[in-house]
């Protein structure tokens, strides 16, 4: 490792200090060797960035407590100079630790005179923010994720403006998220979140490529539905609006339904409103039983489309099948419902695609409910596959996509690694555990897997209407393949 020696500088970190209240004591050496004994890895703690918090970072920060070191050090890692870098301080320079707790600091974008990118703030002018952890399986890797919440709302490198932000690493994953978002697009999906590349530089030090992704929330350039307001009572607001998440993990506000065939119940969450009455908690309860009574216990397969709305669910499951997510359904799967009682759950937006791909060849040859039917593959897309108003609807889709669309697909596919091609081998440097194969190849790959897919899904999808359907609308349902409206009403459970 090359070390630069440096000066102590007072207006930036103070090294060994990993309490931010400026002085090396016994307390950051206490601190130290929790890192160790716990086996806890925090970028700021290791200070000779070995990728480990270990006896040297302890032995270092000892000889400063005791007056024999007091020499500010840098590094050799370094940003590529391709991308926009994003500088974030924490106040005192803490370590970001928690989920649940923001830490206060500042931030300034630099265009790094890349054209058409705007500066935000400066070094001699940073702007407020705070920021937390996020993610689950993501937060217990070296490279952390991160909520922004800024200070001040900000059209982040083009994007709407927004406080909400999120720095997603996407560690063992690059480009899959891109991928993704880009064929929700490209199928209609009326809200993708915007993300964009960064490298970002956190209290002095070079963290990598980053992509800055919209938070999902409720707002009119996001889910544009209306927010009803915590714990609120009235019949009439509490039928709208939603946000729900059906994730794989136990969490807070969540509501458990038991999944006929499944290990597991599906568990949703309820992301708003944040604090439910006995009102809204018992309405969400009973539309999602009735959603439930619908997809398994319906004489008719397509009683569910009077719940959910079909052309969503068709787009949102297309995106899955086509990069083969088997996690699709079952994690980081967000529905909503705006306000009324006609309103239908509408599936999206699109959030994490890291598990893409993850059966390899298999999953080029067969459908995600088909070869993956476990707990980490919800059975649920396996019931609603079986109406036939939604193969109808996906068939008319599919024709409209394939195969002009495909090809612009896989034209996107084969240029998409361009703009971060250097910062990802800057990264690599620098967590050098991640990110096995090299772009190209992951590239190489991922065109050759999404050809074989895209024509075995043409085989699949386009003979779907060739038969009668034995199910057909009735004359006073829409054209478009939506349902009469059905008031809400009590289920059993």
């Amino acid at each position: 490792m090359l070390w630069t020696v440096l000066p102590a500088l007072a207006d930036g970190p103070l090294w060994g200090d990993l309490n931010g209240d400026g002085v090396v004591t016994a307390v950051d050496i206490s601190m130290a060797v929790n890192d160790i004994v716990e086996g806890q890895y925090w970028v700021e703690h290791d200070l000779n960035e070995d990728g480990e918090v270990n006896a040297s970072d302890l032995s270092t920060i000892i000889n400063i407590a005791a007056g024999f070191d007091h020499e500010q050090r840098v590094t050799a890692f370094q940003p590529s100079g391709t991308l926009p870098v994003l500088h974030i301080d924490t106040e005192g320079y803490v370590a970001v630790t928690s989920k649940d707790e923001y830490v206060r600091g500042t931030y300034w974008l630099d265009p790094c005179d890349l054209p058409d990118v705007q500066a935000l703030g400066s070094e001699a002018k940073p702007l407020a923010l705070q920021i937390k952890g996020r993610g689950n399986w993501s937060w217990t890797q070296k490279k952390k994720p991160y909520r922004l919440k800024l200070d001040k709302k900000a059209a982040v490198l083009g994007m709407n403006s927004n406080k909400h932000w999120t720095l997603l690493a996407h560690v063992n994953a690059p480009l899959k998220n891109t991928m993704g978002f880009e064929l929700g697009r490209m199928l209609g999906m009326p809200y993708v979140p915007a993300e964009r590349p960064v490298e970002v530089v956190m209290n002095g030090r070079y963290v990598g490529i980053y992509w800055i992704t919209e938070k999902i929330r409720i707002d009119k350039d996001r889910v544009n539905i209306v927010e009803q307001d915590d714990e609120e009572t009235d019949p009439a607001m509490i039928t709208g609006g939603w946000l729900l998440e059906i994730s794989n993990k136990i969490e807070e506000n969540q509501i458990e339904i038991p999944s006929p065939g499944q290990k597991l119940p599906m568990r949703v969450t309820v992301e708003r409103p944040e604090v439910m009455s006995a009102e809204q908690l018992g309405y969400i309860t009973d539309r999602l039983w009735q959603m439930h009574n619908a997809i398994y216990k319906s004489k008719s397969p397509n009683e569910m489309w009077r719940i959910i709305d079909l052309e969503s669910f068709a787009r949102f499951y297309m995106v899955q099948e086509i990069l083969c997510n088997v996690e699709a359904f079952s994690g980081s799967c967000y529905f909503y419902k705006d306000r009324g009682e006609d309103a239908r759950f509408m599936f999206g937006p699109l959030w994490d695609m890291e598990s893409a791909f993850y059966i390899g060849a298999e999953g080029t040859t067969s459908l995600i409910h088909e070869k993956y039917p476990s707990i980490f593959a919800s059975h649920l897309i396996g019931k609603c596959y079986q109406s036939p108003h939604l193969r109808k609807t996906m068939t008319l889709m599919w024709r409209k996509f394939y195969p002009e669309q495909a090809e612009a697909f896989m034209e996107f596919i084969g240029t998409m690694a361009d703009p971060v091609r250097k910062a990802m081998e800057c990264d690599k440097l620098r967590w050098p555990e991640y990110n096995g194969n090299s772009v190209d190849v992951s590239v190489k790959y991922y065109k050759r897997w999404l050809r074989a897919k895209l024509d075995y899904l043409d085989l699949r999808w386009q003979r779907m209407v060739s038969h009668p359907d034995p199910n057909p609308l009735p004359d006073d349902e829409q054209a478009d393949g939506s349902l009469i409206d059905v008031p809400v009403r009590p289920v059993a459970r």
